[in-house]
């Protein structure tokens, strides 16, 4: 019969929606998915930035036995590095409390959390009124190879940790200017990030008035127009320096929100429906790339691509990395299909991420596979870790 061996608790405020368990001298391997592993470390994703945590850390001698009432759930390897000291439960800052792990060896932790789906990351939130989330984790020694696919499939009860709230079509259309490399080329000026900005809380077409009056009221209190929104004058860039929206449309500057609107319309951004004899203005989800207009060289499209692709990852890029490091030479074997059912993703983004990590070096796929390559959600690939 398994027995428990030993427990420790520990309660605390955290940022970044850091939670670790991480042994003295083990190397902290953050990740940004619900938990990852590597020797000597676990690392968690709490719910929300500022979340209270109350975590409970168990060794046992053998597999545990179940335990209902949570809510996320999975298990994934672990080893013990030697003379590596305890397993310190710590969130942003460092902890106090760790748990006794020497002469594990090779094992596996069972990861529990209840709690951590009341809210997104990015929500305000009182800790006082929500109270803790909970989370068990549970290490016992698995001797042998180190299956990091094995324990599945993940479970998680909600979208809660580094998703954020899902919005409105009309703020999705917006992702069609970050994924095209727009964000990327217009950076710095202030009438891109002012119309972004009304963009993203629209709740539908806008017209050229309610488009600019939106602007404004993103604007600091000083920076007004007269009784037409869009004379309303936009703050200039620090130094005088050329406004990267007026030099890609072709004009001279960018000084109001209507001039903001009518480059935007230039550059293909913001697209015109009529209806009831009106014209109304919407984010172009799918405008010619900045990099096929202005003629970015093959280093700086691949920045922003690979910027677009991790906006779309759900975490399962960590995911990916920490097995392939389990995985050793041989590396891990699976479809795109079997990876996102392990680790309850999206084949779609599980594929994002493949070509994301091996455009960006950080694995190598038995093929060579670019920013358009083509994988069959159902067949095997061989991945292994370039560390």
């Amino acid at each position: 019969m398994v027995r428990l061996l030993t427990s420790v608790e520990s309660q605390f405020d955290t940022d970044f929606a850091i939670i670790n368990a991480t042994q003295e001298s083990a190397e902290w391997s953050p990740g940004e998915s619900f938990a990852t592993s590597s020797p000597g470390c676990i690392s968690l994703q709490a719910g929300s930035k500022y979340s209270r945590i109350r975590i409970r850390a168990e060794r046992w001698d053998g597999l545990p036995p179940l335990t209902d009432g949570w809510e996320d759930i999975d298990e994934l390897p672990f080893a013990e590095v030697a003379d590596g000291g305890d397993l310190m439960l710590s969130g942003f800052d460092p902890g106090e409390v760790g748990l006794d792990v020497r002469g594990l060896g090779r094992g596996r932790v069972q990861i529990r959390a209840r709690g951590r789906n009341r809210y997104h990351y990015g929500s305000e939130i009182d800790p006082d009124r929500y109270g803790p989330e909970d989370w068990l984790l549970r290490v016992y020694p698995s001797p042998g190879r180190a299956d990091p696919m094995a324990g599945g499939p993940r479970r998680l009860a909600g979208e809660g940790g580094l998703r954020y709230a899902p919005g409105t079509p009309w703020r999705e259309a917006v992702r069609g200017l970050r994924s095209s490399g727009w964000s990327s080329a217009l950076v710095g000026s202030h009438g891109f990030y002012l119309a972004q900005l009304a963009l993203l809380h629209a709740t539908g077409p806008l017209t050229r008035q309610q488009l600019a009056a939106s602007m404004m009221r993103w604007m600091a209190p000083w920076n007004v127009g007269g009784d037409d929104a869009e004379s309303a004058e936009v703050p200039p860039r620090r130094g005088n320096e050329d406004d990267p929206l007026a030099s890609s449309s072709g004009r001279d500057s960018i000084r109001t929100t209507g001039d903001t609107i009518d480059a935007l319309r230039a550059l293909g951004l913001l697209l015109t429906e009529t209806r009831n004899g009106r014209d109304l203005l919407v984010a172009n989800p799918s405008p010619e790339p900045a990099w096929e207009r202005l003629g970015w060289d093959d280093a700086h499209i691949a920045v922003v691509r690979q910027q677009d692709l991790r906006e779309r990852d759900d975490g399962v890029a960590s995911d990916i990395v920490a097995a392939t490091r389990w995985a050793g030479s041989d590396g891990i074997r699976a479809s795109p299909r079997a990876m996102a059912i392990r680790w309850a993703s999206r084949i779609d983004t599980v594929s994002d991420a493949i070509r994301i990590l091996s455009v960006g070096g950080h694995v190598i796929a038995d093929r060579p596979l670019g920013f358009d390559s083509s994988i069959d959600p159902d067949e095997e690939v061989v991945i292994r870790s370039a560390r």
